[in-house]
């Protein structure tokens, strides 16, 4: 940390010298009036420029990463055992209103920019930032279209034209087209999610499933149960923005003002080159929005980031062919001159239009390298089997691609500085959050079904059943946590570069630590070695519970990092019965939301307000878990769900062993309300069942609380029957599902056939 902030202090200092000049002035504020002009051949401007630009950007980042360090010092204080604790407990209610605040001054700010200042770093030093500032330009109406005689942005049959607004003869607003579709889409979709999130018919609506109920069973239309009306919205608002912007490139604008009545000085290969790399920019900087994981957009929109991976690769995969038409358009522009291939990587280029932009070659080798990596790497049969070779190249091809757009694409930092942004406080606080450690206070593993472990059950020695490994550990900064959220863990000792996402299943009954569940997915996988490393530690084939003296060896021998945790919380609130649907290790989810809702209805029944030595640290209020706060009620709004339906699917029995108590349904938590069939836990108004399914054997003595249906489960049936002995309206019923993608897919489709509201998780990266 003291290396960091060293670092940071040089390359703020030595920035603000470089940019010293413009930032006296105020960089947006350089007037005429403040600025000497400009002599011609005095100075090497375009130099200053640079510097200028790249000074400023060193001061943001180095200033925004100390306020990002100072800020983790001050919301977290050391607490038990060196732990940090959470000083100020995060709510959705603040990102919502940071979000609320946030999104539009920064829109606003960065139209602003656009409006204000030059589209190029050439032209980034204070007297050309001035004289840019006062310029009028000239319009469709008033151009006189003559080389030498002012610039024009438009050509004379454009669909889309510039407006300006003169607030003085020192300042200028130039309104382009392209710009205004661009900042008006992020005001758009910024303003009408954050207010459609707040308000409960509007929030439902948009979870809701695009297929409608009747067609739901429709078996071409099953991959299209996976998006939500929320999810078309976005599309459709994405697409049209980009309608209108391509148009305006395609079609409006005059490139650097070759256009006349006597003839088009452009030809239409290095239009539609110009045109695509414009786009190709814009769609670049759409796509950080998603590829960031922690991010104040999703809050408050309550979207999931696993849940809007689908868009990084729609809006990466139309950035590489808009990339691939751009270059390719350039190419035949270059063959049409007799300059092919010779002109793609010499300095200067002798293309008469493009001779003084040296960048060329700089892009074009990040481009081919952004192409080969990306491109070949993102095929499924690619991803899936070298994820990390795939994970660090896409970084990699990011962190060159990027800067190399920015100094060769001439208006590229207004279109990726909102991207920009988002992206770059995702990754400051994903720094500084698992940087350090997290405290391993047990581990423990389940063994597998063959081997019959705890003698409950048995199942068909032939399943392939696997370990599962339970790691219950302090966070190394104050966590807040939401039922159903996960976090990224890495173990040093397996990889250094391996960050793999588990959902956080509980919270521990002494408020102080959190608990996650691995099952193992196969020999010689990540999770495999994770807990055979876990076994040599214990020396023992089934789990060992480590003391507090062990703590400081169990740590050496079990390095645990944390990133997260991540995924938008779900508005429970909003639903009077809660359908949990889990196959295998899916059940960690619903393992946290089960308890949660249930300590949530201890909490309401409290006259006190709150409860000591509850099994869960969940907040109806605040919606959320810490393992370093006391369970508060606080506030007078009281648990609206009143029944809770859990349906398991299991052909392992290590699962049952690791999470069966763990989820509340024994008979000591809540009486038992009659018997016949499924047995039924009832406090009041509150009642929860819980079914285990034995996919592919037989339990002879199920856990306590749970009943044991034999065979996969039936969900179109399931549903409907919970749906009648509950009572309660589809429209009123959540089915939350967690587990492998057909069975998701399965009870998705039963669930929106049934019109109930239906969240399913996302694991799939």
């Amino acid at each position: 940390t003291t290396i960091l902030s060293i670092g940071l202090i040089t390359i703020a200092v030595v920035s603000a010298f470089w940019a010293n000049e413009t930032l006296r002035c105020g960089y947006i504020f350089c007037t005429i009036d403040s600025v000497a002009p400009e002599v011609p051949n005095l100075r090497p401007e375009a130099i200053i420029g640079w510097k200028t630009d790249l000074g400023i950007a060193s001061i943001i980042a180095s200033l925004s990463l100390m306020v990002a360090r100072v800020a983790s010092s001050f919301l977290f204080v050391s607490g038990r055992g060196g732990v940090s604790s959470t000083r100020i407990t995060l709510t959705p209610s603040m990102y919502y209103w940071a979000c609320a605040i946030i999104v539009p001054i920064l829109s606003a700010f960065y139209f602003y920019l656009s409006a204000t200042i030059p589209n190029s770093w050439e032209y980034h030093s204070a007297p050309r930032l001035a004289a840019y500032l006062s310029q009028v330009m000239n319009t469709v109406e008033n151009c006189p279209y003559e080389a030498g005689e002012g610039y024009c942005p438009e050509v004379g049959w454009a669909w889309f034209t510039t407006n300006q607004w003169q607030a003085s003869s020192a300042v200028v607003l130039k309104i382009f087209p392209g710009n205004l579709f661009f900042f008006g889409y992020l005001m758009i979709v910024g303003t009408l999610g954050i207010v459609a999130h707040q308000i409960q018919w509007s929030r439902k609506a948009l979870q809701r499933r695009i297929v409608p109920p009747a067609f739901a069973n429709i078996w071409c239309l099953k991959y299209a149960l996976r998006f939500t009306v929320g999810d078309a919205i976005i599309a459709f608002l994405t697409a049209a923005m980009l309608f209108l912007f391509s148009s305006y490139w395609i079609q409006s604008h005059n490139f650097n003002g070759n256009w006349s009545p006597a003839g088009n000085l452009i030809s239409p290969s290095e239009r539609w080159a110009r045109a695509l790399g414009q786009i190709a920019v814009v769609i670049l900087s759409l796509l950080l929005f998603p590829a960031s994981r922690t991010s104040i957009l999703h809050h408050a929109f309550g979207t999931h980031w696993e849940a809007f991976l689908w868009t990084h690769r729609v809006l990466g995969t139309l950035m590489l062919l808009t990339t691939i038409g751009h270059m390719t358009a350039w190419y035949v522009r270059f063959n049409e001159v007799g300059l092919f291939p010779s002109d793609i990587f010499k300095i200067p280029m002798t293309l008469p239009s493009t001779a003084d932009n040296w960048t060329v070659p700089l892009v074009s080798l990040t481009s081919w390298f952004l192409l080969l990596s990306v491109g070949i790497g993102a095929l499924p049969v690619v991803r899936r089997r070298f994820f990390e070779a795939f994970y660090y190249l896409h970084i990699l091809a990011a962190y060159s691609t990027i800067p190399a757009v920015l100094w060769h694409a001439a208006a590229g930092f207004e279109f990726m500085l909102p991207g920009l942004t988002i992206w770059f406080i995702d990754r400051a606080i994903r720094f500084f959050r698992s940087g350090t450690p997290s405290t391993v206070i047990d581990i423990t593993v389940f063994t597998n079904c063959a081997s019959g472990a705890k003698g409950s059950a048995y199942i068909d020695p032939e399943t392939d059943g696997r370990d599962v490994l339970e790691i219950r550990f302090r966070p190394s900064m104050g966590m807040t946590v939401h039922p159903g959220q996960y976090v990224f863990l890495n173990v040093p000792q397996i990889s250094i570069l391996e960050w793999h996402p588990y959902t956080v299943s509980t919270t521990g009954t002494s408020s102080d630590y959190l608990t996650v569940h691995m099952k193992g997915m196969g020999v010689g996988t990540w999770s495999d070695r994770v807990i055979q490393h876990c076994r040599n530690i214990q020396h023992a084939p089934t789990g060992l519970v480590h003391s507090s003296s062990q703590y400081d060896e169990l740590n050496k021998l079990f390095q645990l990092n944390v990133d997260g945790p991540y995924g938008s919380p779900i508005y429970y609130n909003d639903y009077d019965q809660v359908l949990l649907i889990a196959g295998g290790i899916g059940i960690t989810p619903c393992a946290s939301i089960l308890t949660g809702l249930r300590a949530a209805q201890h909490k309401d029944r409290d006259a006190s307000g709150a409860r000591e030595g509850g099994d869960s640290l969940y907040d109806i209020n605040r919606n959320s878990y810490s393992p370093n706060a006391p369970l508060i009620s606080g506030g007078n709004r009281k648990c609206k769900v009143r029944r809770v339906v859990l349906k398991w699917s299991v052909r392992c029995l290590a699962e049952v062993d690791a999470l069966g108590s763990a989820l509340a349904c024994s008979e000591a938590d809540l009486p038992m309300n009659g018997g016949g069939g499924m047995r039924a836990r009832q406090s009041d108004t509150f009642e929860q069942r819980c079914t285990i399914h034995a996919t592919r054997g037989l339990f002879l003595d199920p856990p306590a609380g749970f009943d044991v249906q034999q065979g996969r489960p039936n969900y179109d049936v399931i549903i409907q029957q919970e749906l009648l002995k509950g009572d309660y309206l589809p429209s009123n019923t959540l089915v939350f599902v967690c587990g492998p993608s057909a069975m998701m897919d399965d009870a998705v489709r039963a669930a929106t056939a049934a019109r109930c509201h239906v969240h399913n998780e996302v694991f799939e990266l």
